[in-house]
């Protein structure tokens, strides 16, 4: 297995079972974008696993929460799902929308596949900081194909003229 570039420090096991819960997901969530920037070929749960004290469940289950985000981009190599990081290239504010509960931000972020337009649905956290809970990159090469479907989808489905109908495609 290849060695990986790791940030520096990195808690002991014994410093990182002391934090209080709250801390260790934040922890392990910043630790984890900061190793997969340092490893821009990609990295797996099992490369990351042998370097760390983190264990395997808890590593799979954050980088997943990456993923479903927009943090990171997970890709599938047979059996073996390998992350990459993402990299923000432009935060596109003025351009939010909100609703009710969530703050829908763009940007366009870069990786190893390409370049995407990332949406995130964030929300402000008890202490004020908006959190993403949900995330979706769009490859910027089919991006106008994915506008008319939307388009199509808005008309036949979401117009209220349309409400109560449903026309296929």
């Amino acid at each position: 297995m290849l060695k990986i570039n790791l940030p520096q420090g990195i808690l002991e096991k014994s410093a990182y079972s002391a934090l209080p819960s709250h801390q260790k997901a934040e922890y392990i969530h910043n630790l984890l974008k900061d190793i997969l920037t340092l490893n821009k070929n990609g990295i797996t749960v099992s490369q990351i696993e042998k370097s760390t004290c983190l264990g395997r469940a808890t590593i799979w289950h954050h980088l997943e929460i990456l993923a479903s985000r927009g943090m990171c981009f997970k890709m599938d190599r047979g059996d073996t799902e390998v992350y990459h990081s993402n990299e923000i290239i432009a935060a596109l504010k003025g351009l939010e929308v909100k609703d009710d509960y969530y703050t829908y931000k763009f940007s366009i972020i870069k990786n190893h596949y390409g370049k995407f337009v990332n949406i995130q649905a964030q929300q402000e956290d008890g202490a004020g900081n908006m959190v993403a809970h949900s995330g979706i990159m769009l490859n910027s090469a089919v991006f106008s194909n994915i506008l008319n479907s939307l388009a199509k989808i808005n008309d036949s489905h979401l117009n209220e003229e349309n409400s109560g109908k449903s026309k296929g495609n």
